[in-house]
C-alpha cells in the first residue's frame, strides 16, 4: 500500500519530507502528492485531478492529509465513492470551515469557508480515518472546526497550525494509525 502526503494551502512540498521518509521506513512506499497549493486552484479542482490518478491504480492508498490537503483527500474520496482509498489521516483541516476563509480571497479559500457548497456535501467516510485538531489554531478558526466524528481524533496542544508538519509527536501517532490500518487490511 502507497500513502499520499497533501500539503496545504501556500504550502511547501518539501516541508514533508522527513515524515515521508518516516511512513517509507516505517510503513511502506510514500508519496507527496505535488499539486497547486498556492490558492488559486479550487480544492474540489485538484480533488478531481487526485481521484483520476487514484482510479487508475491497482491498490488502494492511504492519504495524509494537512490543512486544505485534508479537504482535497475527502473530496477525492467523495468523487470515487470511498473505492481506492484504505485510510486517511486529516491534519489540523478545516472540515466545518475557517473563518479566514472570509478574509482571504481566493479560489481556494472560497471553498473553506464556513457552510461552503464543498464542505457541505463532504460525507462520512467508510474507510478508517484519523484526525488531529487544536483549540488553539490560528488558521483553522475555531479550531474545533477540525473535529470530524471518526475513528480516531487527537486533541494536539501545540499552538501553531503548523505543528503537524513538524511535531515528532503527531508523526508518531499518524505512523501507528498507519501501521495499524495495514494489518488490519491484510
Amino acid at each position: 500500500m502507497e500513502t499520499l502526503i497533501l500539503d496545504g494551502i501556500w504550502g511547501n512540498h518539501k516541508r514533508w519530507e522527513p515524515l515521508k521518509h518516516r511512513i517509507s521506513n516505517s510503513v511502506g512506499q510514500c508519496s507527496i502528492w505535488r499539486y497547486d497549493t498556492s490558492g488559486k486552484t479550487r480544492p474540489s479542482e485538484s480533488a478531481k485531478v487526485l481521484s483520476e490518478w487514484i482510479a487508475k491504480r491497482e491498490e488502494p492508498v492511504a492519504l495524509v492529509g494537512y490543512s486544505m490537503g485534508g479537504i482535497v483527500s475527502r473530496e477525492a474520496a467523495r468523487i470515487l465513492g470511498d473505492k481506492g482509498i484504505s485510510a486517511a489521516a486529516l491534519l489540523h483541516c478545516p472540515h466545518h470551515g475557517t473563518l479566514w476563509g472570509d478574509v482571504v480571497k481566493s479560489p481556494a479559500t472560497e471553498e473553506l469557508r464556513p457552510g461552503s457548497d464543498l464542505l457541505q456535501s463532504l460525507p462520512q467516510h467508510t474507510f478508517p480515518t484519523m484526525t488531529t485538531w487544536c483549540p488553539f489554531d490560528l488558521v483553522v478558526v475555531p479550531g474545533s472546526s477540525a473535529k470530524l466524528s471518526c475513528t480516531k481524533s487527537f486533541r494536539i496542544d501545540i499552538p501553531a497550525h503548523n505543528a503537524p508538519v513538524w511535531a515528532r509527536s503527531v508523526h508518531d501517532k499518524i505512523i501507528q494509525f498507519l501501521k495499524t490500518t495495514t494489518q488490519d487490511s491484510r
